[in-house]
């Protein structure tokens, strides 16, 4: 398979013929041929250059927005950082192009960790994530998923402080059983089916366990053990697992474990952002506007809201992702501005109730229901 970099309109267009990928101790290896015009040592060292730079690409294209890899051209420029080894396998010569195949294994690590640094700043207003960490502690027999999680509290703050936006977790708690949220959390089909009722791009989904036991005989001194277990999902495509584990000496019970909670999950900050990231470029950004109504809508109601949002003007399509009791979440296919969205929205009662503002943020709009004239 023959596929050609274009890095910039000033670089070199180069070709590289994809053989295998294999994994090798946290790096990727594959076998590639890089090619040059010419004869000698300076050809063949050419084309050396040319195949680890097609290496290179060929992993970045998952990543790259549109499959445009000039987004990642400071990579590309100076590929050997990114190169844990390399075999030269074979060379041959045809009509005066010199053709090297080389065994090439990336640092894989490296790489996500350039490439999520150029994503970030693109994808920080536009991505939602998702997060539902459940805990089992010492005197517990089952896990649990609670709004105060510590574990999901430090994810959450985790994203946050990379300026990622994250899904109220109240609101997913409260509109779905525990049980079933478990139950989710157990399958990648499951958890982009919830992804896609929440309008979110990536979960990040998770286990946590946590013990206690007397440091030695005798002792006033607590050993807490915590272990977390996290699963990066996107919404369409890109999966990764990530697991730590933290021990603590305390004399309090409560907050030993809950030291070791927050250690545990500090022991994963450097990997959880950039595969978030990640994740999400590899399966696109949702670009419609999240539109969640809280309170009672029967399906005459929302009919309603669905038919005053169709009218509005930029607004190429409305889906339901869900529809309950008390909750009506729609996602609109718009690009325009929220406050003409906004207004469409609520300028006018309905049969019965009117829409009022609770917040507008980024690409979301949370509506609550309110009394209104018959």
């Amino acid at each position: 398979m023959t596929k050609a970099f274009f890095v910039s309109t000033a670089l070199v267009i180069l070709a590289g013929s994809l053989c295998a990928w294999a994994d090798d101790s946290g790096g990727a290896t594959l076998r590639i041929e890089g090619t040059a015009t010419g004869t000698g040592p300076e050809a063949v060292s050419e084309a050396h250059a040319n195949a680890l730079l097609a290496a290179l690409g060929e992993y970045l294209e998952r990543y790259a927005p549109d499959g445009d890899l000039r987004v990642f051209r400071p990579l590309l420029e100076n590929p050997h950082p990114y190169v844990r080894s390399f075999t030269h396998i074979d060379s041959q010569i045809e009509s005066g192009v010199t053709i090297v195949t080389l065994r090439v294994t990336l640092n894989e690590e490296a790489i996500r960790r350039a490439a999520s640094d150029i994503l970030q700043p693109m994808l920080a207003g536009k991505a939602r994530f998702l997060v539902l960490v459940a805990e089992r502690g010492a005197d517990a027999t089952q896990l649990t998923l609670r709004p105060d999680s510590v574990s999901g509290a430090a994810v959450v703050q985790l994203l946050r402080k990379a300026g990622l936006q994250v899904v109220d977790v109240e609101a997913v708690l409260g509109e779905n059983g525990v049980t079933d949220l478990l139950t989710f959390l157990a399958d990648d089909t499951s958890i982009r089916a919830l992804l896609r009722e929440y309008g979110a791009d990536v979960a990040v989904v998770g286990r946590a366990f946590h013990d206690s036991a007397p440091a030695a005989a005798g002792s006033n001194l607590l050993v807490h053990r915590a272990e977390l277990e996290v699963r990066i999902v996107g919404a369409r495509e890109g999966a990764h697992t990530l697991r730590a584990e933290a021990k603590v000496l305390s004399g309090e019970r409560d907050r030993g474990a809950q030291t070791a909670l927050r250690d545990v999950g500090e022991k994963l900050r450097e990997d959880i952002v950039p595969l978030c990231v990640l994740a999400v470029a590899q399966s696109g950004v949702r670009t419609g506007v999240l539109v969640s109504v809280r309170g009672a809508v029967d399906a005459e109601g929302r009919d309603a809201i669905v038919g005053r949002l169709t009218k509005a003007p930029g607004v190429d399509g409305v889906e339901v992702l869900r529809h309950g009791p008390d909750a009506l979440r729609l996602e609109v296919a718009y690009t325009g501005n929220l406050g003409v969205l906004y207004r469409h929205l609520t300028w006018d009662v309905y049969d019965g109730f009117r829409l009022s503002a609770a917040r507008v943020v980024a690409r979301e709009m949370y509506l609550e229901v309110l009394p209104g004239r018959p």
